[in-house]
């Protein structure tokens, strides 16, 4: 089941760097609500253990997916493909007119695993991620 975690919940997390080294969202996990006020954190539990994270900002008219990861050992097990389906289950409901987000353009998986869920590649952000590259993808709404 997919559950929104408030910002206590989330920086209770145990192990949360061991568990998601990519963790993008500091002033998130510190459990400030007034630096992070339009940020979301949806989560997968199993037996109360976190394993899918899903962090997302709502801005407007659009949603901007930051993180969606899923703890190693659970991977290709289709949390992912869940995560992904309320996120656009949840743009659809709120009305949102696109979700963007960043992808690092060497994560093929993450990048295919995008376009099965309508993203198509925008740009490019020459060394988004230090060295590395991310591709902008947005899935349109409406």
């Amino acid at each position: 089941m997919i559950e929104e975690i408030s910002l206590d919940e989330f920086s209770q997390i145990e192990n949360l760097r061991e568990s998601f080294p990519q963790t993008p969202v500091e002033i998130y996990a510190k459990g400030k609500k007034e630096d992070a006020p339009f940020t979301k954190c949806y989560v997968i539990k199993e037996k109360k253990k976190v394993i899918a994270i899903m962090l997302l900002d709502f801005i407007y008219e659009r949603m901007e997916l930051l993180q969606l990861e899923v703890r190693k050992e659970y991977q290709n097990q289709g949390y992912a493909h869940r995560l992904l389906e309320s996120l656009i289950a949840l743009a659809e409901t709120t009305q949102k007119e696109n979700i963007t987000l960043e992808v690092r353009e060497d994560n093929l998986v993450a990048i295919h695993l995008y376009k099965k869920y309508g993203f198509q590649e925008c740009s490019l952000r020459k060394n988004y991620y230090g060295e590395k590259n991310a591709i902008l993808m947005e899935r349109k709404m409406m």
